[in-house]
């Protein structure tokens, strides 16, 4: 009989292996759909249009649970990553077939002239376009710090979940949050959004610090479910929005520079996330919170303890952190006022 260490364990990497494959395919996709967008999108429709892209990865989250739960029982592993490799393939031949517009720039034919082509140059051009605006910066710094504690979230919701209850429920709960996904990329679709997208980004991350925080004190099943679904409502607004941002403010013939380098550094702080993730919650946090563990007589009273309780703790702590970090980021003029001191660009 599998212990219920194990047990979480087997499911956290299950469940990770899924999102870790996954994640390559949807940066290509996504640096893709950002140009081909904003050529062919008006620009007061660009929040709309963010609403629809994410509606897309919305349905995925809410699909892919289901099938892969059934695929695992019928093909096994191996199976699966063949059915990824087959995906991948065929984002790529799409991604080839499909004609993106090439997109005119004041110094987009002195570029060419000059052979201003390689990938490092590229790199090192939207850097500066982008150290050289402040605001811009600030935001993917924020978004860097605010993923650290959200892959931490990631790696051990399933563990936290499974603490307190069966593998069908969780898949339950998955599914809700799977739907406010969708629900929240469909509201960006109906709603071209506040007339200052930045403040909607602080407005929902920090409701998205108050459900990790809130989700760290209880083990009541409903609860969960609404935290669930409210959580991943936040998200697509959250990425949409900053996505409109920079389709706004960034001039289009650097734009797909600008999205590499954004790309590189909001998800640069994700791996060591997923990295300490489960040993900071193994061998630290579970220990702390265990039966006649050091934190048991104090914190212990209020979340209670136990297996799981250690990484409630985590959740509390990463959610009050990720509040903080958002209170900080609001206070910092050049990224609030950000909207108001870059000129669009489109």
């Amino acid at each position: 009989m599998t212990s219920p260490e194990g047990r979480f364990s087997q499911q956290t990497r299950q469940k990770e292996f899924g999102k870790g494959s996954s994640s390559f395919l949807e940066l290509k996709c996504k640096s893709a759909n950002k140009i081909k967008f904003l050529t062919e999108i008006r620009i007061y429709l660009l929040g709309r249009a963010s609403g629809m892209n994410e509606a897309g990865y919305a349905v995925s989250q809410l699909i892919a649970p289901v099938v892969a739960g059934v695929l695992m029982g019928i093909i096994g592993i191996q199976g699966i990553i063949l059915i990824d490799f087959a995906t991948f393939l065929f984002a790529l031949i799409t991604l080839l077939i499909v004609r993106i517009p090439d997109v005119a720039g004041d110094d987009a034919e002195e570029e060419k002239k000059a052979g201003v082509g390689s990938v490092l140059k590229e790199a090192l051009h939207g850097w500066a376009y982008i150290a050289a605006r402040p605001g811009l910066l600030g935001l993917m710094i924020f978004f860097a710090v605010s993923n650290f504690f959200e892959g931490i979230v990631i790696v051990l919701v399933t563990p936290l979940a499974l603490s307190f209850t069966s593998p069908a429920v969780l898949g339950t709960i998955l599914s809700i949050g799977g739907i406010g996904m969708l629900a929240g990329s469909l509201m960006m679709s109906a709603w071209k959004g506040p007339k200052r997208l930045v403040f909607a980004i602080f407005g929902f991350s920090l409701l998205s610090g108050l459900i990790i925080l809130t989700v760290g004190i209880h083990t009541y099943i409903p609860l969960l479910a609404v935290s669930t679904f409210f959580y991943l409502f936040s998200l697509p607004v959250i990425n949409g929005y900053s996505q409109v941002i920079l389709q706004k403010k960034v001039e289009p013939s650097v734009q797909g520079r600008v999205f590499a380098i954004d790309g590189m550094i909001s998800t640069s702080s994700l791996p060591l996330s997923y990295l300490i993730a489960g040993p900071l919650a193994d061998y630290v946090f579970e220990p702390l919170m265990a039966v006649g563990g050091p934190l048991a007589g104090t914190v212990g009273q209020i979340i209670g303890t136990g297996p799981g309780r250690g990484i409630g703790l985590m959740f509390i702590i990463m959610g009050g952190l990720s509040i903080l970090v958002t209170v900080i980021a609001y206070g910092y003029p050049r990224l609030r006022q950000v909207e108001d001191e870059l000129e669009d660009q489109v």
